[in-house]
């Protein structure tokens, strides 16, 4: 990161810009009085670094090595690619959630009185002051953050779920098309009223957008597919752990049939999965079908016995018991099975 290293929490850096240091000086100076200046300057501080913490703690759950930056305009957490377009949704909102958080515990201490605990009266002065702003700046940056606008956290979640109901280059469009036009009008706005810093952030967030139209800059990965795959596979994971195999093999075919293109660790979790599952619905020709594709493990030798013992192709279910794939079962797995599916040949096995 370009910036100086202050501190770390929870194993995640914290770096500073010299401009932002600027930054808090021109707060500072919008107050005539130097002290107010210096406590607005804190709260500035403090509001951003929780709110970059949100982000950054929830990026650090996915295991994604998060690193805060203070910088010219404001707060930025970076951190690795996550896998799922959910992982990214809960990554930016957790930002804003932690400033509204912020500022609901900064009005409830300003409601319980804890400046009247300051006897000195410019104390007590600043300490109003601070729980004021340090309300009024969260409720109101995070209103203003939320905004559809790429790339403000709203932009972001509005992006990721423009991905999810059209087609990307549709989305991409639509999302920054539709931030050019606002930030356009807002900068404008802003230099004709003497908001040069409204002006300038305008044009700063603006040329990403016009950069990611123009096609020489990337708004963020695009993984409708394998998003879809992951969230449909872990479903009926869940699923068939809590012996909804019906539901399970509802969404274990849907996310065969995404054309997502998975890496062969993920297609044999598939299969295994498909395999498990239609065995259990007694659905034995399709679980066959997965199953025969899977390296022969012991489950997968079981659930193979018990489909071919079913399908009454006894001749297989022969040939599979009398190979080394089936003497990979535990002995009294063996035993158990044999007694269900050959139980005349324990006969043979005792003489």
């Amino acid at each position: 990161m370009n910036g100086i290293r202050v501190f770390s929490f929870a194993k995640i850096p914290v770096y500073i810009s010299p401009f932002y240091l600027l930054l808090l000086f021109f707060f500072g100076m919008q107050f005539k009085n130097p002290a107010e200046g210096v406590v607005f300057a804190l709260i500035v501080t403090i509001s951003l670094l929780v709110h970059e913490f949100g982000h950054a703690l929830a990026a650090k759950s996915f295991r994604l090595d998060p690193q805060i930056l203070l910088h010219g305009i404001g707060g930025l957490t970076q951190h690795r690619s996550a896998t799922r377009d959910r992982d990214d949704a809960i990554i930016v909102a957790a930002g804003p959630a932690a400033g509204l958080s912020l500022a609901g515990l900064g009005y409830l201490a300003g409601a319980a009185g804890i400046p009247q605990y300051f006897s000195d009266p410019r104390a007590f002065q600043l300490a109003t002051f601070f729980f004021y702003w340090l309300v009024y700046i969260n409720v109101f940056w995070t209103v203003l953050n939320l905004l559809p606008i790429w790339p403000l956290d709203g932009g972001q979640l509005t992006r990721l779920a423009a991905l999810r109901l059209m087609k990307p280059k549709t989305a991409e469009k639509l999302v920054h098309g539709f931030a050019v036009i606002i930030l356009a009008l807002a900068g404008l706005w802003g230099f004709q009223r003497g908001q040069f810093l409204l002006g300038i952030v305008a044009i700063f967030l603006m040329l990403p957008n016009i950069n990611v139209l123009r096609g020489l800059a990337s708004a963020g990965p695009i993984r409708r597919g394998k998003g879809q795959f992951r969230e449909l596979f872990e479903r009926a994971e869940r699923a068939f752990v809590e012996g909804d195999f019906e539901e399970a093999a509802r969404a274990a075919h849907r996310a065969k049939e995404d054309p997502a293109v998975l890496s062969r660790a993920e297609e044999t979790r598939l299969f295994a999965l498909l395999g498990f599952v239609e065995t259990r619905l007694g659905r034995h020709e399709s679980a066959l079908s997965y199953l025969k594709r899977l390296p022969p493990e012991p489950m997968v030798v079981e659930s193979i016995i018990e489909c071919l013992h079913q399908l009454d192709r006894d001749e297989e279910l022969d040939a599979l018991l009398e190979s080394n794939d089936f003497q990979r079962i535990p002995p009294g797995r063996r035993v158990e099975i044999l007694r269900i599916v050959r139980p005349d040949w324990l006969g043979d096995l005792n003489n």
